[in-house]
């Protein structure tokens, strides 16, 4: 059952932690583009994680040419984090991909690009054919 929280409901979180000098984050943001433009919003929330030292003008550039600036089709979310949490919960490589269930627990964590495994558990927690890449 979704709930709602600040302002927001869903029943899947798919949280994504990337910088825009990592070649992986480029690849992973295929994939991570195509649920935001095909999953249903009302039950799935999509979030990058950014080092909050992260330069703004370059990471703007960075999710529009990635297809996902604010104003695109597919807008990616943003929350700007310091390095000491980042650290502090492991999040420090990148490309990371997290499945946060509505309760706050995280069901799975995928470190890296995705590989066949990845498309085929995401299938199964969005419901989507991903695109193998």
């Amino acid at each position: 059952m979704p709930r709602k929280l600040t302002g927001i409901v869903f029943a899947i979180l798919l949280v994504s932690s990337f910088t825009p000098t990592c070649p992986f984050c480029r690849q992973q943001f295929a994939y991570w583009r195509e649920i935001l433009e095909r999953a249903d919003k009302a039950n799935f929330q999509v979030i990058g994680l950014v080092n909050q030292a992260e330069d703004k003008t370059r990471l703007e550039k960075y999710l529009r040419e990635m297809g996902c600036a604010q104003d695109s089709p597919a807008p990616l979310r943003v929350a700007f984090v310091p390095q000491e949490a980042l650290d502090s919960y492991r999040l420090n490589a990148t490309p990371i991909t997290l499945i946060v269930a509505n309760d706050g627990t995280v069901t799975k964590a995928w470190n890296g690009l995705w590989q066949q495994s990845q498309t085929s558990e995401a299938k199964t927690v969005f419901g989507l054919n991903l695109t193998m890449r």
